[in-house]
């Protein structure tokens, strides 16, 4: 049986820290699609994140485990979510190179953005069992601006937002996308192979509607820039190359013409004519 803190828990200077508890499940990642879902969404929204925060102060995380209770045993007070955004918070601890967990009693700053992929029948995604189930806490304990669940199977996606209080679920717009407006975003779905796999993948766009490329498309369009930039300034140089020799075919001409007119008026002064009259 757990034995559980309400949180917020008091502030002691003994309070376990993210050194002290437990980062990992020891459970294998249930879907091999998530590692490249979350590089989507991670990655092609960092450029939008920075320009919200210049000062870096953000955390995107990826199924890294969010403590929000203590109990024994530590992982009963522990929820990891798919993906989620925290405005405000230092991405890395003072105290450690790298945060091993993120420990709310710790930390102070919760959560605002949280989506799921739903990797199995078990419906731990709508779960709202009190102080343990995912909606609940995300609901009650995190107070989440934004939930998302998405199924990959089958393209489903579903999205609540906090209205008084709670998460109710978003009708899409016409594009049947759901904006986001913690980022000024929309999320959606766009069916495409990815590494593998081909399926309806969770992405970001901006208000046009217009797709958000993660860090390898930018490459890939950056690549594609520079090979059309590489084309024209070949084809310029082909042009120019081209009108120089046309310059000199043209002087090469000018200078016969002129050499054929000196022969001639040469062969006329033998003849006892004067050009100059003629």
């Amino acid at each position: 049986m757990s034995v559980a803190v309400p949180f917020p828990p008091p502030t002691e200077k003994s309070l376990p820290t993210h050194l002290d508890l437990p980062d990992t499940d020891g459970l294998p990642v249930p879907s091999f699609a998530e590692f490249p879902q979350s590089n989507l969404l991670s990655t092609s929204i960092r450029p939008v994140l920075d320009r919200i925060h210049p000062d870096g102060m953000y955390i995107v995380g990826q199924d890294n485990g969010i403590y929000y209770r203590i109990t024994d045993p530590p992982l009963k007070g522990c929820n990891s979510p798919d993906w989620y955004y925290i405005p405000g918070a230092h991405p890395t601890p003072t105290d450690f190179p790298y945060c091993r967990s993120y420990v709310l009693w710790q930390e102070k700053i919760k959560p605002t953005v949280l989506i799921e992929y739903v990797s199995d029948d078990t419906g731990r995604e709508w779960d709202r069992t009190p102080e343990e189930g995912k909606f609940w806490v995300y609901e009650n304990i995190f107070e989440a601006h934004y939930y998302a669940i998405h199924t990959h199977e089958t393209g489903v996606l579903e999205v609540y937002k906090r209205i008084r209080g709670k998460l109710q679920r978003m009708k899409p717009n016409s594009h049947g996308r759901y904006p986001i407006s913690t980022f000024g975003l929309e999320l959606g779905t766009k069916h495409e192979k990815v590494g593998p796999f081909e399926l309806d993948w969770l992405r970001w766009f901006d208000a046009d509607g217009i797709l958000l490329p993660s860090a390898e498309e930018q490459i890939d369009l950056e690549r594609l820039k520079l090979e059309r930039a590489m084309r024209r300034a070949a084809t310029a140089n082909q042009r120019a190359t081209s009108a120089e020799q046309l310059a000199t075919a043209a002087e090469q001409r000018a200078t016969s013409a002129e050499e054929q007119a000196r022969k001639l008026a040469n062969k006329l002064r033998e003849l006892g004519i004067d050009p100059e009259k003629l």
